[in-house]
Formats: structure tokens, sequence, C-alpha cells
């Protein structure tokens, strides 16, 4: 009677087991130098039960520790990060069973505000990185980014433009010596053209 009693016991608890446990995360948070940033608040937040919320800040030397995470079936967490001065550029995400097994290993662009979702399993371990850019490196990248693309579009303007348009211009302007180039520019693009030849004759 009493092995009926265990034998149904185990029946009854298995499921249970096979959903609950707990998991360990760990990680670090860099900028874009390598430099670690020092309280970034990151958060675990359980896509099926989202009474699991985890809130962890970096130490000084930009690592955090979540030594106790509840796992809940499928393992599924919204994950997202903050920190002053900074935004969020990449993640990297190494997830392991209990028994060392590899659920999941990559490194992926990330966003402000957007969570990401990582898979972490029961009595599993996870290391989660990431890197965050400075705002003010963000501006320069934009800036950049910005001149790149005005420049280009005044390129391709540019090249939609007759030569000769511009150097007439300048000829009636009285940029005698800057029309040189757009004429002979214009005489390569239309090397048959005598209007183009004399006009740089006269120049």
């Amino acid at each position: 009677v009493i092995v009926a009693i265990v034998w149904v016991l185990a029946l009854v608890s298995a499921p249970v087991l096979a959903e609950t446990g707990i998991a360990e995360v760990t990680g670090i948070v860099e900028d874009t130098d390598g430099t670690p940033v020092v309280g970034a608040v990151i958060t675990f937040i359980n896509r099926t039960n989202t009474a699991l919320e985890y809130d962890v800040k970096t130490n000084k030397k930009g690592r955090y520790f979540i030594p106790n995470l509840i796992y809940n079936e499928p393992g599924e967490w919204d994950v997202t990060i903050e920190a002053e001065g900074h935004i969020p550029s990449d993640i990297s995400v190494e997830s392991r069973k209990s028994d060392r097994t590899l659920v999941g290993e990559y490194e992926t662009k990330i966003r402000a505000g957007k969570p990401h979702i990582v898979l972490i399993k029961a009595f599993g371990n996870a290391r989660v990185d990431f890197v965050m850019m400075t705002v003010e490196k963000q501006a320069e990248i934009e800036a950049q980014r910005q001149a790149e693309a005005l420049a280009k579009a005044q390129a391709e303007a540019a090249e939609t433009i007759d030569p000769m348009q511009l150097a007439s211009k300048m000829v009636a302007d009285g940029d005698l010596e800057g029309s040189l180039g757009e004429l002979e520019r214009a005489i390569e693009k239309n090397p048959d053209d005598p209007e183009r030849r004399e006009l740089l004759a006269k120049v």
C-alpha cells in the first residue's frame, strides 16, 4: 500500500516538477569602448506569468547576477535594459540546460524600449551580456550618417545636371576660372558638340 501511495504521488508531482524550478542568469554590461556601465538596470519579465519580474543593477564592474530566477514553462523572458546616458546597442546570449546542453547562443542588435526574448530552461543558466552606446556617440554616428546621405544626394543630383549648364551659368556670373572644370566635363560628356569647345576656347 505504501509503495502504491508513493507511486501515485510520483505521478502527480512529476508534471509539476517538470514545469517549475529555478535558474541563474549572469552578465556584464559595457559600452562600445569596453568600459563597464555601472548602475544599468536589467529587467527580466516572464512572458507566461508577468508577475515573475526581476530587476537587477550592474555593480562597479558592470556585472549583474540573478541566482534564483523562478522557471515557468516554456521559459521565455522579455529582457530590457536601461542606463542613464546610454542607449542599448547589442545583446549576447548563451543559455544552457542543467546538463550544460546548449539552448541558444547568439548576438544581435537591440533597441531601446523594445524587449528581447531570451529562453532560459529550468535549473539551467544563462549568460546575457549587453553593449551600450553613449548618447554622445549615438549623436555623432547619426550626424555622420546624415552628412553621408546629404553628400550622396548632392553627388547624385550633380550627375543629373548637364555640366554645360553649370559652366554657362558660371561664365555668366563672371567665374571664368571656376567654369573651366565644368567645361572640360561637358566636353567629355559630349565631345561632338562644337558649342562646348567654342565656349571653352572663349573662356
